[in-house]
């Protein structure tokens, strides 16, 4: 009977998580501006494109993917379970930011920016 529950519990985890993620996919949609420099401001569409602003002009565009798990970089950083994480992809240069998403409320948004550990917190707009 244990083997059976632990069997359901593990064969169900990734449909949890992907439903997480998804989401967060949906509540990520539309336009945030930063607590802390109100310059700043960026927009995610519901077609994976992220634009971001400062002082009304864009600094930079890309494509965002929201993901269960990214690739570990040097120094690693935890992974855990139910831990999502935002990439943004500049179509420019190529150069992928990877961020933990603390949470994602009708109003706001708080990530963790995996280089430095640094939070950010952005209101919707």
């Amino acid at each position: 009977m244990n083997k059976i529950i632990i069997f359901t519990i593990l064969a169900l985890f990734p449909l949890f998580c992907n439903a997480q993620t998804t989401s967060e996919s949906t509540a990520i949609v539309g336009n945030w501006v930063s607590e802390g420099d109100s310059n700043w401001t960026i927009s995610f569409s519901a077609k994976n494109v992220y634009v971001q602003y400062y002082e009304g002009n864009v600094i930079e565009t890309g494509l965002y993917s929201i993901l269960s798990a990214i690739p570990q970089t040097n120094p690693p950083f935890p992974v855990g379970s139910n831990i999502s994480y935002l990439k943004l992809l500049n179509t420019s240069t190529q150069n992928a930011q990877y961020y933990e998403i603390n949470g994602i409320t009708a109003t706001n948004l708080s990530i963790m920016w995996i280089t430095n550990g640094n939070i950010i917190i952005f209101d919707r707009q």
